[in-house]
């Protein structure tokens, strides 16, 4: 188990608990006052972010061996990334032994505080990669403009990344800081990765930025590094996907922007040909920010969209996304917390390209990933609170039928935990689409048809979950596959 901490180290426990090593980040050390490791010991102590991202591993194939790899940042704490060769841990039990599996640490004038997290992957040139969005703030030395990093994990890139630009955003030339009026900064949050055609090479990349823009990456060429792009627009500023406004308004004004900072989930259309409409992917994303002092009390409209990408760019919030309805509710008998989709509208796909909900809570927003499963999207809202009692505040845990942002033909909660999809799970007559949380809840998780979820109230909820329609008795087939 790889723990990142506040006390500047990444620690490794064996299954027992023991530690087997920790190694702090060159990337850590400072001279200055109020930062690097000596201000842990201060009187004046003020809370310090260090090691605070998330780890991520994988095994790879690299040099002529296959290894395990992990790869880790500073989140908060700093504008950096390292990556650790652990494919034998028990080898670093000394300083001669860790210190020889390090593979690199990263920083970059583009590279932010490094709130994405990172995916692990192979490229279409062979190379295993990290991925990685530039994260936010890089003055004083970046462009302010949003990008995704790829640095080959061998390190054979480390001092000429990839860099995978857009154009969008920009620093004041004279301050170099992005907390000057004059600069519109911009910052790439946490991409998704997708193998379009099944070889195990990443052909695509989505990845949203602080400014509301969705963007599309096409890294299907297999020698020319330089080929790896946009997928839509040319010239210095690229064309994102999609870009998510508060109303139809565009190009979209800088107060309406909804800024996405978590990860998109990725599915194919179910049943649209891939053939003349490559990729075919649905898009699935939330928005909002929880990063500043000033998010708290931010009552900006956020939104969940449903996109699909046909294979044309610069998509907006127009008529060509479907508005389906939600509000708050208690069943009946019961009490409960639920919500309730008051539309179900169909999304003509011949002349549409989605679907979107408002969020029908002041301050409600999304900053973790979804998860498609079945034939549903399930994600976790958040709305945080002033009040020092409130667990931060509350969300929901939501779930919605992927192709039109509706509720299925059957019932995907039990939200009364009976181990049973009745009337009970229905508001109205209709299946409820979402539950309330107590305190504000993480991402969602699955242990097989049990939704997982941890909350800021110190509770971890596990919900029976019908990801699908319950299917009719049939034949059962020798080979596995599943109708789909």
């Amino acid at each position: 188990t790889y723990v990142g901490s506040n006390d500047g180290m990444l620690h490794a426990f064996n299954d027992s608990g023991v530690e087997v090593f920790a190694y702090i980040p060159d990337l850590v050390f400072s001279t200055a006052n109020g930062a690097g490791l000596h201000h842990l010991t201060e009187p004046g102590y003020v809370h310090q972010y260090y090691v605070d991202l998330s780890t991520t591993s994988a095994d790879v194939y690299m040099g002529s061996s296959w290894k395990t790899v992990l790869v880790g940042g500073l989140r908060g704490g700093g504008k950096g990334i390292y990556a650790i060769d652990i494919t034998d841990p028990a080898s670093m039990g000394s300083t001669a032994g860790a210190a020889s599996k390090v593979l690199w640490e990263f920083t970059d004038n583009d590279l932010g505080y490094t709130f994405s997290d990172i995916r692990i992957g192979k490229m279409n040139n062979g190379k295993w990669a990290a991925i990685f969005g530039n994260g936010y703030n890089s003055d004083p030395n970046g462009d302010g403009t949003a990008k995704v990093f790829i640095v080959y994990l061998d390190g054979s890139n480390i001092s000429n990344p990839i860099k995978l630009e857009t154009g969008a955003g920009s620093i004041d030339s004279t301050s170099k800081s992005c907390a000057n009026a004059a600069s519109d900064c911009n910052g790439m949050s946490t991409p998704a990765i997708a193998d379009l055609d099944g070889d195990g090479d990443i052909d695509r990349i989505y990845a949203g930025d602080l400014q509301g823009n969705m963007w599309a990456f096409d890294v299907t060429h297999k020698t020319d590094t330089s080929k790896w792009k946009s997928a839509y627009g040319s010239g210095a500023l690229k064309t994102p996907f999609f870009q998510a406004c508060q109303d139809n308004t565009s190009p979209c004004p800088k107060a309406k922007r909804q800024p996405i900072t978590s990860k998109p989930a990725l599915a194919r259309h179910p049943y649209i040909s891939d053939i003349v409409t490559s990729p075919n992917l649905m898009v699935f994303f939330g928005t909002g920010q929880y990063l500043t002092s000033t998010d708290n009390t931010s009552t900006a409209q956020q939104s969940f969209y449903g996109v699909w990408d046909s294979g044309t760019g610069n998509k907006v919030r127009d008529n060509k996304l479907v508005v389906q309805v939600i509000e708050d509710k208690k069943t009946s008998p019961g009490n409960i917390d639920v919500r309730e989709n008051t539309t179900d509208t169909n999304v003509d796909y011949s002349s549409k390209n989605g679907w979107l909900i408002d969020f029908p809570t002041t301050k409600e927003r999304v900053v973790t990933e979804p998860v498609k499963y079945g034939d549903l999207i399930f994600f976790n809202t958040m709305i945080p609170s002033t009040g020092p009692c409130e667990d931060g505040g509350y969300g929901w845990f939501m779930a919605l039928d992927l192709v039109n942002g509706g509720i299925p033909n059957f019932i995907p909660l039990d939200v009364n935990n009976d181990g049973l999809f009745d009337a009970s799970d229905k508001v109205n007559g209709v299946a409820a689409s979402g539950t309330r949380s107590s305190g504000i809840p993480a991402a969602p998780r699955f242990l097989g048809e049990y939704r997982v979820d941890n909350t800021t109230s110190g509770n971890t909820t596990a919900m029976r979950t019908q990801p699908k329609g319950p299917s009719p008795a049939e034949r059962m087939s020798w080979t596995g596959v599943e109708k789909l």
